[in-house]
Order: structure tokens, then sequence, then C-alpha cells
């Protein structure tokens, strides 16, 4: 790092640069993944969607398509995704402050997403992400003011000088999304149990409704069978996987509480952190790989 640059960034360490892109890195796939959530969850409410349909097809006057609609809905989802390209260019613009290459192609958009963010109101976020779930006042206003206060920074980043003084003034933002993102996903897991719940009830109760058809036909009733192991499986794959996802957003957060550490003598601490943050980022992006592909 150069001397101009180890002033701005406030007395950095010599790796502090390379370890505030380890953390950046980690930032943007822990947001890629938590963006592949909500998909999962599109994913398996579809399915159970479809499935009250087969079951329910004879009580009805035919298919309506207009009968099957998303959970999540595309305003919240835009809401959603704009909070997370809003932690995604804080993250990738913290490692520019201090050398590093621009990791995102997001400079473009930035000043659109960040009036985007500046105009999310307490009635927004209620709608966007706590529509199904009981929260109160105070936590809609302090999540509001994290997702304006962002969208704030990221109008002035290009005014920003010192990655240290940057990072001690994004503590209370950054904590307070990371909950918000945390609650939320936690909200997002149960829709995923309840709908695998009821599409494991539907395919189950559409055998039990049609043994006597399938008595002429054995491969398909072993079919359907199968197809229910194999759902249980799928179940318990979604569990873990957002389990995972919302404790990696836990590692965002702590770690980024520690973060400073990267200017002191003693980087051990925040090595450690950021390490761990990003093997668990990587991790997930692999396993999540891994159940597409056995989809």
């Amino acid at each position: 790092m150069s001397v101009f640059l180890t002033t701005l960034a406030g007395c950095a360490s010599p790796n502090a640069a390379s370890q505030i892109k380890n953390f950046s890195d980690a930032t943007i796939l822990t947001v890629s993944n938590t963006t592949e959530a909500f998909q999962l969850v599109e994913d398996n409410h579809y399915r159970e969607e479809v499935s009250g349909e087969v079951l329910n097809y004879d009580k009805k006057t035919g298919f309506n398509p207009n009968d099957i609609k998303p959970f999540i809905g595309p305003d919240a989802l835009q809401v959603r995704i704009a909070v997370l390209d809003g932690l995604k260019s804080y993250a990738a613009n913290l490692s520019t402050l201090l050398g590093n290459s621009s990791l995102t192609n997001l400079d473009q958009s930035t000043t659109s997403l960040a009036q985007s963010l500046t105009n999310v109101d307490s009635s927004l976020v209620k709608d966007s992400f706590f529509k199904t779930a009981p929260v109160s006042t105070q936590d809609i206003q302090i999540f509001t003011t994290a997702i304006n206060a962002l969208g704030h920074w990221l109008i002035t980043y290009q005014q920003q000088k010192d990655a240290k003084q940057v990072i001690d003034s994004m503590q209370g933002t950054v904590t307070n999304i990371c909950q918000l993102l945390q609650k939320d996903l936690k909200i997002l897991q149960q829709q995923v149990d309840n709908d695998n719940n009821q599409t494991l009830i539907n395919k189950n109760q559409y055998i039990l409704n049609n043994l006597a058809s399938f008595d002429n036909n054995p491969e398909s009733k072993c079919m359907e069978i199968d197809d229910l192991a194999t759902l249980t499986q799928e179940i318990k794959n979604d569990d873990t996987l957002f389990v995972s996802i919302e404790d990696s957003v836990a590692k965002l957060q702590s770690t980024h509480t520690a973060l400073e550490g990267v200017f002191s003598n003693n980087t051990t601490n925040i090595t450690e952190l950021i390490t761990d943050f990003s093997t668990e980022a990587q991790r997930i992006s692999k396993y999540y790989s891994s159940l597409k592909s056995t989809k």
C-alpha cells in the first residue's frame, strides 16, 4: 500500500487492503447466497400451489393460472434486492477506498440504487418484509432508518477518504440491516417449511385418492411414492440451507463490528473472523449449487 493510501486509511496495517477485500468478497457472496434463498422460497411455494391444483382439479372448473401467486411478490422482492445491492455496493466501495479495484459493476447504477433506498419508508418496510409476521413499530423504524442511511452513504461515498472513519460511522447501519435480514430469513424459512409440508400432504392425499387407479399402474404409484421420499430429503436440505444463510449474515454483522481491527498492530482476531466469514460464504454457495444440481 502506498504512503498516501495508508494515510487515508487511518494508519492501516500493511495487509489492511487485502483484509478489507476479503471481507468485501465474502459480503458480496453472502448477498448472492441470500438472493438465491429468495428464489428457493418462490420455487417451493410454486410447487405447493401446483400440488394443490393437482389435488383439487376435479373439484374446480378447470385450471386458472391466476390462482398461482408468488409468495414474496415483485414489489417486496424489489425492495429486498435493493437492500442487498446497497450492502454489496457498500462493501465493494469500502474495498476500493483502500486501493483495491472495483468488485462490482454497480457504479453506473449507484445513484438510482441510492435514491431508491432513501425513498423507503416504514410502510414499505412493513409490507415488504413483515406482511406475514408481527414486528414492533420501533423495529420497523430502526430498519427503515438503516436502509435510508445506507442510501445516503451511497450518495456521498465518493467524498469519503478515511476507511476507518467510514467503518465506524456505518456500524449501526450495517448491524441493523443484518438484523433485518436475519428476521426476514426466519420468516422465509417458516414459509418454506409450511409450503413443503403442505406439498407433502397434498401429494400423499393424491396417492390415497387414486389408489384404485394405481392398482392398474404400479410403476406410476412407485414414482409418486418415490417423489414423496425425495421431497422429504429436500425439506431437510432447505432447512439446513436457511439456517446456514442466516448464520452467514450474523457472521457478516460480527465481522463488520470488529472490522476496524484491520487498522491495529494486532490483527489476529479480525483475520480469524474474516477467514471464518469467507469460508462459510463459500461453503454455502457450493452447497446451494449442489442442491440445484440434484433437483
